[in-house]
């Protein structure tokens, strides 16, 4: 389906000016891998020649049933054992630029009439991108091109997933032990020599050995958060070690989250089985927790016990999908999710203790469309100040 029709459903669908015949096609190209992308692309352009006093009658009640429209058409699925996040796939891609959101327990849906705030301004923070820098065993350091796709060790050879040479003919004793560093505001990926794939969010670091012996564990040090598809190997175990804990696999997906700021340490399990040990004063606790699908553990310094919960698949992937979803969330902990992910450095003034948000972003999208969507509860206001060249921007959140 070519750009302009796609634009002319949907205007003609948020308009609900759609017939009968055209909110079906306009279902249809949502479903498709291809229509998906081309409305990513036109939706900015899309609201910003709409016009704006079109939108003053786009309450809550509509809003929602032109979510809800769209969300009850099937969806694909991700992975391949659980359903995707239904208002996730309808918010990103019908209203990616924007923000939907529950403001703290309110019964009522606040919706941004969003063609008002889409922004152009010079003070704005634009989203991470794929930075990593790389650090050989001599404390060499090599910046990685953020156009390719990822990292991976073959041989005597350093390449790019794509097979382009970062280093090559190195002597395989001297790559010994790697250090993988995103900074705010990016992230990577890795293929490991034994086929494990490992995607890196911001302000992380990942130790790894350019080869695994085969007489030892697969051993891997992580400070932050990464994404693991361990790569299955009998009687040859993968471990991911961390401040506090250390997490045994023998072939599966799962999710760490090892933040030192965040106060605790989180094992999140997609499928197979882990073993999760808590570490304290470096010795590792007797008896492991052992994880299920869909389970998360929680590890803090200061309970003795491993904290076990259900949780929601997709909220936790979601960083890894392109999004950031907010589920009766903090502000102060959200705000030190964008931090980490836009570079920024956040300040509070006032009382915003109560302040509690649900919605999802795209990761994709710069800042300040996001604060202004925000603000537009009245719960909150943003100030960005310029902290001069290389410097993060300073984002004031202020209670009102």
């Amino acid at each position: 389906m070519d750009k302009d029709r796609i634009s002319y459903l949907f205007k003609q669908y948020i308009t609900d000016k759609c017939t009968t015949a055209e909110e079906a096609e306009f279902k249809r190209a949502l479903t498709r891998l291809e229509g998906e992308e081309q409305l990513k692309e036109l939706l900015d352009e899309v609201w910003v020649h709409l016009d704006e006093s079109k939108f003053t009658d786009l309450n809550s009640e509509r809003a929602v049933h032109l979510i809800e429209n769209i969300i009850d058409q099937p969806q694909r699925t991700y992975p391949r054992n659980f359903p995707f996040l239904r208002i996730a796939v309808a918010v990103a891609i019908l209203l990616s630029f924007g923000f939907f959101l529950w403001y703290g327990h309110k019964a009522s849906i606040t919706v941004a009439p969003l063609a008002a705030v889409i922004v152009h301004d010079t003070l704005d923070v634009k989203p991470g991108s794929g930075t990593a820098i790389l650090t050989l065993a001599n404390g060499t350091p090599v910046n990685l091109d953020s156009e390719k796709n990822g990292l991976m060790v073959k041989g005597d050879q350093i390449t790019y997933e794509d097979g382009t040479q970062l280093l090559n003919n190195v002597d395989r004793k001297g790559l010994g032990f790697l250090k993988l560093e995103t900074p705010l505001g990016g992230e990577y990926q890795l293929l490991l020599e034994d086929g494990t794939k490992v995607r890196i969010n911001a302000s992380s670091i990942l130790r790894y050995p350019a080869h695994f012996s085969k007489d030892s564990p697969r051993e891997v040090e992580l400070e932050g958060e990464a994404f693991f598809e361990v790569a299955q190997a009998k009687n040859w175990p993968f471990i991911v070690k961390s401040t506090s804990q250390e997490v045994e696999v023998l072939g599966t997906s799962f999710n760490v989250a090892s933040y030192r700021d965040d106060g605790c340490f989180k094992t999140t399990l997609l499928n197979g089985s882990v073993r999760v040990w808590k570490i304290g004063q470096g010795e590792k606790a007797a008896t492991p927790a052992l994880l299920k699908p869909g389970q998360q553990s929680i590890v803090r310094a200061d309970v003795d016990k491993i904290l076990l919960s259900n949780v929601d698949l997709n909220e936790i992937m979601a960083w890894k999908e392109g999004l950031f979803v907010f589920n009766d969330e903090g502000i102060k902990s959200m705000m030190k999710r964008l931090a980490r992910w836009y570079n920024i450095e956040v300040l509070f003034e006032g009382n915003v203790d109560h302040v509690k948000f649900q919605g999802n972003y795209s990761r994709h999208k710069t800042l300040k469309n996001l604060l202004k969507n925000i603000e537009l509860t009245g719960a909150v206001k943003f100030k960005i100040e310029d902290n001069g060249t290389n410097k993060p921007k300073k984002v004031f959140v202020m209670g009102t």
